[in-house]
């Protein structure tokens, strides 16, 4: 239950924001007439992956846990307890959230600005205030800029981890594009199968049942791929774009790479989708493009590319079609 707190206490966790530290009294007090007081449930989300930063929290008791969902599975990042301050460089940077916070508890926390308030609005209301803190917002921003750049020179075990967790698709907890080109292209030695796929009726799925549905395909079709992947030593599953992923896999000829693409067919074929289709069963299928570097092309990115141009092509035949690339041809079936 929201509720405007407008005391000494306000004012001393409103200095705790990094983003309204420098400010003068008369900002703090304009600032904690827009800010509310909110008494939050053990468990209940503050925030979510993808919603806009369009507020900040700084905690009165209580924790927060800040997470991430990462192949299915939860990760904790952070904590936040009395008078620390949650997702106030997103608010800052004016950016989408990549996390989520929740309750741990009962937690009491000042929320900035109040629901409906918006920094066009406050311009409006006190243009001087707006400006002091869009100013400072940009001096943080510089300010972790910088750090980051320290960081990133250290090469630490954070700056791993977090290149660790970029090159996972967010949606899938597939590996994505970045990390194909990034890592796994420069890394490799002997040879490797890429076997690309594309669901076919996936758009009828899409147009009759809604994105949401889509979603729900897609997860299941990216943990059916996962566990195709991780059968093979050094096998990764990839989203390339879209509905379109891949299985890489280490030493395997094209004549292993077609049975790995009928085991991934026969995997697809028993995802239920009947509890996203109205009860009725949606069976998948998949068209196929194999391409095995170095043969069929020396340089990774680029095969990678091919590959998909002959992925397209398989798709547009239709039919579950299995399509060879070859070093001669843009496409070939």
């Amino acid at each position: 239950m929201p509720t405007n707190p407008g005391n000494a206490e306000t004012f001393r966790l409103l200095r705790q924001a990094e983003l309204f530290a420098a400010l003068l009294d008369d900002d703090l007090a304009y600032i904690a007439s827009r800010t509310e007081r909110l008494d939050v449930a053990d468990g209940e989300l503050l925030f979510a992956e993808g919603d806009e930063a369009n507020r900040f929290f700084m905690v009165r008791s209580g924790e927060v846990r800040v997470s991430r969902l990462l192949d299915g599975a939860e990760f904790e990042l952070a904590r936040f307890g009395p008078d620390e301050v949650v997702g106030d460089f997103d608010f800052a940077a004016g950016t989408r959230r990549d996390a989520r916070a929740a309750a741990v508890g009962g937690t009491s926390l000042l929320g900035f600005p109040v629901g409906g308030v918006t920094l066009d609005t406050m311009s409006l209301e006190k243009p001087d205030t707006t400006a002091r803190i869009l100013l400072r917002s940009l001096a943080m921003v510089a300010g972790r800029i910088r750090t980051a750049r320290a960081l990133i020179a250290e090469n630490s075990p954070w700056v791993r981890e977090l290149r660790r967790r970029i090159h996972v698709d967010a949606a899938t907890g597939l590996r994505n594009r970045s990390w194909f080109d990034e890592e796994f292209a420069p890394s490799l030695s002997g040879s490797a199968a890429f076997v690309l796929l594309k669901p076919e009726r996936f758009k009828e799925l899409v147009d009759a049942r809604g994105h949401a549905a889509g979603d729900v395909a897609m997860s299941r079709i990216a943990a059916r791929l996962l566990q195709v992947a991780r059968r093979h030593p050094g096998g990764e599953a990839l989203r390339i774009r879209s509905n379109e992923t891949a299985i890489l896999v280490p030493g395997l000829d094209a004549e292993r790479a077609i049975s790995l693409a009928r085991a991934v067919a026969a995997e697809l074929h028993a995802v239920d989708l009947s509890d996203v289709n109205d009860g009725r069963p949606f069976p998948l299928t998949a068209c196929f493009a194999i391409a095995i570097w170095p043969d069929d092309g020396s340089e990774p990115r680029r095969l990678l590319d091919r590959a998909r141009e002959v992925l397209l092509k398989a798709w547009q035949d239709g039919g579950g079609r299995v399509y060879r690339v070859r070093p001669s041809a843009k496409v070939a079936g």
